[in-house]
């Protein structure tokens, strides 16, 4: 089977439209609440939902909903009958590590640190390329459709 890729602009419907119908699998990078405006289009479909499985998590009121809407466009994703697969890496070194996991920052505090929970929570940070070999193996392996993927240690 050939491999190619194809790239449409965000700011170019057509061209966004006409890069998406030359293949069959979508990595998308926009936001979880436009992804089933991809449906008709796609064979199988890789959401932006990188992070932790918001199945699994404990959601608190610090998240701002951002995991309870994650959950919400898992079931319309799952109920709409689009082929998936999401790829749960946890946590990003080089998103949150430089700036301790303080959210809204972009250097390390320098003031006062948040610590979440009792102290003692457990995380797991990986890097960037891991995440990218694990979503690209993910488009070809038949093991992976309709299946949450997770990396090893969680």
């Amino acid at each position: 089977m050939e491999k190619k890729s194809s790239l449409g602009s965000l700011h170019d419907e057509r061209s966004l439209i006409e890069a998406v119908m030359q293949v069959d699998v979508v990595i998308c990078s926009i936001p979880s609440k436009h992804a089933l405006d991809q449906k008709l289009l796609i064979k199988k479909f890789i959401p932006s939902e990188f992070g932790v499985d918001p199945d699994k998590i404990q959601i608190t009121d610090l998240d701002n909903q951002f995991y309870s809407r994650k959950f919400e466009i898992r079931r319309l994703i799952v109920a709409e009958g689009i082929p998936y697969t999401y790829i749960c890496n946890n946590l990003f070194m080089s998103y949150l590590l430089p700036w301790l996991a303080q959210l809204g920052l972009k250097s390390p505090p320098r003031d006062k640190v948040t610590i979440f929970g009792d102290g003692n929570t457990e995380a797991i940070f990986v890097k960037d390329v891991d995440v990218s070999a694990c979503t690209i193996s993910a488009i070809d392996d038949p093991r992976t459709l309709n299946f949450v993927s997770e990396t090893p240690g969680e």
